[in-house]
């Protein structure tokens, strides 16, 4: 505003010298006259110069004020819809159920051994005499497989027969033998025919 009053007081003080230039002579009075009332003029008139810029401001800052309520309707959205939606609920989880344990069988309970039974005696070779009348040893025992050999030692002859026909020996004479093998176990008797109250038996085991 005091830039636009300078500018009007120099152009009032311009054209005052204009008209004392033109007028001279004894128009000068009126001339310098003339030329103060055009500046006064021009000082009066210098508000009314200087109020136009001040409505202009005034309006252009309104004019530029006036958008700012379209500009917050405008940024609200904006930003609300800038926004990150809320992170979602956490869901609750079962733990899976535990794997099933393998179970073992009890063990079997500890059998009890028997010790196994002795090896039988290896077959062996049995005399009997045939002496007096008399098988002597009259009993024998013997294992599978083992020989029973009768000798007669008598001055009589005799044999040896099984009852039920098992073995039979022929007539032995003193000195004569006869042997047989029991295979199966059991109990054989037997006699001499000749003189049956001569009777003996063997145990096979």
């Amino acid at each position: 505003m005091k830039r636009i009053r300078a500018i009007a007081l120099s152009l009032a003080a311009v054209s005052a010298v204009l008209l004392l230039a033109c007028g001279g002579g004894n128009d000068g009075g009126a001339a310098e006259e003339t030329a103060t009332s055009t500046a006064t003029a021009a000082v009066a008139a210098s508000p009314t110069v200087t109020a136009t810029p001040a409505r202009t401001a005034t309006a252009t800052a309104t004019a530029s004020a006036t958008p700012s309520p379209t500009q917050a309707p405008t940024q609200a959205p904006t930003q609300a819809a800038t926004q990150a939606p809320p992170p979602p609920a956490p869901v609750a989880t079962q733990p899976p159920p535990p794997p099933p344990v393998a179970t073992q069988p009890p063990p079997p309970p500890p059998v009890a051994t028997q010790p196994p039974p002795p090896p039988p005696p290896p077959p062996t070779t049995v005399s009997v005499a045939m002496n007096n009348l008399a098988f002597i040893p009259g009993n024998v025992t013997v294992t599978v497989g083992s020989t029973v050999v009768w000798r007669n030692s008598d001055q009589f002859p005799h044999d040896v027969t099984a009852n039920g026909g098992g073995f039979a020996s022929d007539t032995l004479n003193a000195g004569g033998t006869f042997s047989t093998t029991f295979s199966a176990p059991g109990t054989y008797g037997y006699i001499c025919t000749i003189h049956p109250f001569m009777t003996g038996a063997v145990t096979v085991n």
